[in-house]
């Protein structure tokens, strides 16, 4: 009986482990290319991109990739409006570095604003050209 309760435990314990274990991300929509320049750039977000196509949730999280050589702060709003009037600044948002790949809880925007930021080793000049950053929302970390 002892052996018995003492498996039961055992399985318990697993299977609580495993609840508590977090998925891979899913991308489950087309990415969203958003603008960079010298200056806080606006990008529209498409309301069918923070939803999953096939079950009609809201995607809970979003995965981003700075393709630029230099480090990229970008902000996302729930209103329109401040995504043109506000933006972005040099001391807001998010700040990647080149090269960043990451995945972060999503809060839905509307619009997302980026712009790149001169750090040591990595200046924006009137030279500097400049790729857009992906979002793609999904499921998951």
């Amino acid at each position: 009986m002892h052996l018995l309760a003492l498996i039961l435990c055992l399985l318990a314990g697993s299977a609580a482990a495993q609840s508590t274990q977090t998925i891979p991300f899913r991308r489950m929509s087309d990415p969203v290319q958003l603008a960079v320049g010298p200056t806080a750039q606006p990008t529209m977000i498409p309301p069918s991109s923070l939803i999953d196509p096939a079950s009609g949730q809201r995607l809970n999280s979003f995965y981003v990739a700075n393709p630029n050589n230099v480090w990229v702060r970008a902000k996302g709003f729930s209103n329109a409006a401040d995504c043109q009037n506000i933006g972005v600044t040099e001391t807001t948002g998010w700040l990647w570095p080149p090269g960043f790949v990451g995945i972060f809880s999503t809060q839905y925007p509307v619009c997302g604003s980026a712009m790149a930021v001169s750090m040591p080793g990595y200046p924006v000049t009137s030279s500097t050209t400049f790729k857009p950053i992906e979002w793609s929302y999904g499921f998951g970390q």
